[in-house]
């Protein structure tokens, strides 16, 4: 007598809640970059108040929101999903073995919540993703940013320096968690500026970010900056320097965000000089030097004549 193989086709185990995001990194940068397990609701944040989400949402942690800066050129965003059933994360394997899990969805959004891009739907199954500074920058060039802007005002046009990566979690029953990861590069810009002034020019140069700079450019002119600069939070080089602009890369700031350059300048010429630094995104607002200097032609702390 033929004997036949019954398939039972069972539904995967509902937990009867949807699969939530935690953890979230960027797994390629120093574990004491300053990432906060939740950010918790701040009345006082344009990121809440713009309406991405309730109140209640976050509260009631039904959005997952965590924040954090980065620094590297491509930074790999890291992420888990929780099993409720016993409140841990679920191993790689378990995710690529479930039949409960569906996959994420990936977008790219702005502090606000503006959508950029989104980067999959809904089936993508890894728990990272890299993202280069340059295919960020890309998808924001589609939207109009106001360089300028800075302190409270920054969120005020989308801007690739702060996004939200939103992860969406989808299961089988069509339930879903999100969580989302604030991430922000700071500007580098010059804050402050001491001079020395010797038979060179040393220059103790503050910047805003204390971490992350990458370069510092020295300008130079005979002329005031100011007087023929076409966009005040950069340096137009449609002008003609009067000495070679001067650049020094792989530089490092000091734990109070200082840098200390000597360099040599032609002690018969008295010039203006413009400071840019860099990072991972581009430049800072320039900082210009409002007088016009110069080195001595000797060294006045070894030549002192007592009168």
């Amino acid at each position: 007598m033929p004997a036949f193989t019954k398939y039972i086709n069972e539904d995967p185990i509902n937990y009867g809640v949807g699969l939530a995001i935690s953890g979230f990194s960027v797994s390629n940068e120093s574990p004491n970059n300053p990432n906060l397990k939740i950010f918790e609701w701040n009345n006082s944040l344009p990121f809440f108040t713009s309406g991405s989400f309730s109140q209640s949402e976050v509260m009631n942690r039904e959005v997952l929101i965590s924040s954090g800066k980065f620094y590297s050129d491509s930074p790999v965003i890291s992420w888990g999903l929780v099993n409720p059933d016993v409140n841990s994360l679920f191993s790689k394997e378990e995710i690529a073995n479930s039949r409960l899990f569906q996959g994420f969805a990936l977008n790219l959004k702005s502090e606000t919540g503006q959508l950029i891009h989104t980067f999959n739907t809904g089936s993508f199954t890894n728990t990272s993703f890299q993202l280069p500074v340059q295919e960020i920058l890309n998808y924001f060039s589609n939207f109009q940013t106001d360089f300028g802007l800075r302190g409270a005002d920054l969120y005020k046009t989308p801007n690739p320096r702060r996004f939200q990566f939103e992860v969406v979690s989808n299961d089988f029953y069509g339930r879903k968690k999100t969580g989302v990861f604030l991430l922000t590069s700071d500007y580098p810009d010059v804050i402050d500026l001491d001079i020395g002034i010797g038979t060179n020019l040393t220059f103790d140069i503050d910047s805003s970010k204390k971490s992350g700079v990458n370069s510092v450019t020295i300008y130079s002119s005979n002329q005031y900056f100011k007087d023929f600069l076409t966009d005040p939070s950069g340096v137009d080089t449609n002008f003609a320097f009067t000495s070679a602009t001067k650049q020094f890369d792989n530089i490092l700031l000091d734990n109070y965000g200082l840098l200390s350059l000597t360099v040599g300048a032609d002690p018969r010429t008295s010039n203006y000089y413009s400071f840019v630094l860099a990072d991972n995104f581009g430049t800072g607002a320039a900082y210009y030097y409002p007088s016009s200097i110069k080195p001595f032609s000797i060294d006045s702390f070894k030549y002192n004549a007592m009168i």
